[in-house]
């Protein structure tokens, strides 16, 4: 969390370290603050045999490479899953709207946890769901007019969506956004905070504007969702919307719980 040189360099010296959930921590943090010479020691070592660890070292090499943009892949492409209304029953509804700068810097204020190393822009993206609200804080560096011509330059950690918790007194980074050029446009991954991939899509520059996909990954403990919509100067039009409710999505992550028997 301090973010300084010492801070990067003391874990770049632990990244060796057997003990798997230290080892995730450890990653974690390297990826957050790391630069390039981070990313060549974490492409040095072996992959752990720890599943959250592998998922957490890949997830900290493509953090790093989308901050620093060097050249390569460090984060293969995956698959949305396109629903229609009919495949996912009880619906939710989503109210999606592009702040104003007053109400972005209030929400920045009550912001907790790493800003991923990236400067944000004073305006952001409000989500508001049936029983969860979200912001969605945007890079600086991508923010109208400049985001028409750098969203295809390189990699790019687009955003950060905070979830509201506390009665709305604090607001927790849960998710990060990743823009990676490719040849037909623009892909993007939203990924947990433990490297676990949510949601995929695309992005293209059309006409002044940024038009989107979103579809969820097809993978239990995950909202089915389906976005297209287009961002502009002005706000967020939304095109299609499906999205499950959130007691379809309890269900699924219940399914997933292993059973636990206790004893007297």
């Amino acid at each position: 969390m301090l973010g300084t040189a010492d801070a990067e360099q003391a874990l770049r010296h632990r990244i060796g370290i057997e003990q798997p959930q230290v080892l995730q921590e450890v990653l974690w943090g390297v990826g957050v603050l790391g630069g390039p010479a981070a990313l060549r020691a974490l492409t040095r070592i072996a992959m752990p045999a720890d599943a959250g660890a592998r998922r957490q070292l890949t997830w900290a090499r493509a953090l790093i490479a989308h901050r620093h943009a060097p050249e390569g892949d460090y984060l293969p492409a995956v698959e949305g899953h396109v629903r229609h209304a009919d495949q996912i029953g009880d619906q939710a509804t989503l109210t999606i709207g592009l702040q104003r700068a007053v109400a972005t810097a209030k929400d920045r204020a009550r912001l907790a946890g790493s800003t991923y190393g990236i400067e944000l822009a004073p305006r952001a993206i409000s989500v508001v769901g049936d029983h969860a609200e979200w912001t969605v804080f945007l890079n600086r560096e991508l923010q109208f007019p400049e985001v028409v011509t750098r969203l295809r330059e390189r990699p790019w950690i687009a955003g950060l969506i905070a979830r509201w918790q506390l009665q709305r007194r604090a607001a927790f980074v849960k998710h990060v956004i990743l823009a990676t050029p490719v040849r037909d446009g623009v892909r993007l991954e939203i990924v947990r905070s433990d490297g676990e991939r949510l949601y995929t899509g695309r992005a293209e520059v059309f006409d002044g504007a940024v038009r989107f996909t979103i579809a969820d990954i097809d993978r239990r403990a995950t909202t089915p969702l389906n976005l297209e919509g287009r961002l502009t100067a002005r706000g967020v039009d939304l095109e299609r919307i499906v999205v499950a409710s959130p007691r379809l999505a309890l269900r699924s992550r219940i399914a997933t719980r292993p059973r636990v028997r206790t004893t007297a």
